[in-house]
């Protein structure tokens, strides 16, 4: 490949990064940790336990069955109390 070819792609991908970081905060991720420990943004902590009652700041890629199995189950909870 010649170097322009690398230059242009390199740049590519840099944009490419730079474009997924600031899209993850609207997702509601603040940053994603080296280890992959991933950490949500002040204003989804507090709107998780403010309304759901969940309270996590931060989790392992593993934990992400478990966190989404309770964040499920506050939901229904909530859709519950909503209707009576």
């Amino acid at each position: 490949m010649p170097a322009a070819g690398l230059a242009s792609d390199f740049v590519h991908r840099a944009d490419l990064k730079k474009m997924n970081l600031e899209s993850q905060t609207y997702d509601g991720i603040e940053r994603v940790d080296e280890d992959a420990r991933v950490h949500f943004m002040p204003y989804a902590i507090e709107i998780m336990r403010d309304i759901l009652g969940f309270d996590c700041v931060s989790f392992q890629p593993e934990e992400c069955e478990q966190l989404a199995r309770e964040q499920m189950r506050r939901f229904q909870d909530l859709e519950r109390r909503s209707k009576a």
